[in-house]
């Protein structure tokens, strides 16, 4: 995700409507101010933020170290447009995908 630019701001295409992986993935494709690079790195910030920080936050135990990632992931998807609740609920989604697999 360093690697990748976020835009400066929001896409232009509104605010997703569902904040599942495939609906967030068609909601990246439809913003027509962001160039591909910038997409991917939007994609990278909300799966990232999925796999990294969502489950620690789901279950309500952050580590330390990630307090700062979490504040700075979030600010960068506030930034955005990509709204608070679409990051916890793909989170969401990733912790009981997570459980279920290992069920």
């Amino acid at each position: 995700m360093d690697l990748l630019q976020l835009p400066s701001g929001p896409g232009g295409g509104g605010t997703p409507q569902a904040s599942t992986p495939p609906s967030l993935n068609v909601w990246v494709d439809e913003q027509y101010n962001w160039n591909p690079n910038q997409k991917e790195a939007v994609r990278n910030l909300i799966f990232n933020y999925a796999l990294i920080v969502g489950p620690s936050m789901v279950t309500g135990q952050v580590p330390q170290h990630l307090h700062e990632v979490a504040q700075n992931w979030m600010t960068a998807a506030r930034k955005i447009g990509v709204p608070e609740e679409a990051l916890r609920n793909v989170a969401q989604r990733q912790v009981a995908r997570s459980y279920s697999a290992s069920s």
